[in-house]
């Protein structure tokens, strides 16, 4: 149980340690449930620039959406 439990922390602390603080506030966002345009807006980026790190966060989080994405980071305490 030990081990399984430490192969978890460690996971959880290379998840966090491979966002960064931009990618946690746009996984913020998404958990509120705004859109990319109004993520845009409240990040002071563009669209494109969003939906680029959109995808960066999924592929570091093995998401295939926005829902499951923001249901990850919620399991592993990153926002």
């Amino acid at each position: 149980l030990e081990a399984c439990e430490k192969e978890r922390l460690d996971t959880k602390e290379q998840l966090k340690k491979a966002l960064s603080k931009r990618e946690i506030h746009l996984l913020e966002n998404l958990s509120q449930g705004l859109t990319r345009e109004e993520i845009s807006a409240s990040m002071e980026i563009s669209l494109n620039t969003v939906k680029s790190m959109t995808k960066q966060v999924f592929a570091k989080l093995g998401a295939i959406n926005s829902a499951d994405a923001v249901r990850i980071a919620m399991a592993n305490q990153i926002i």
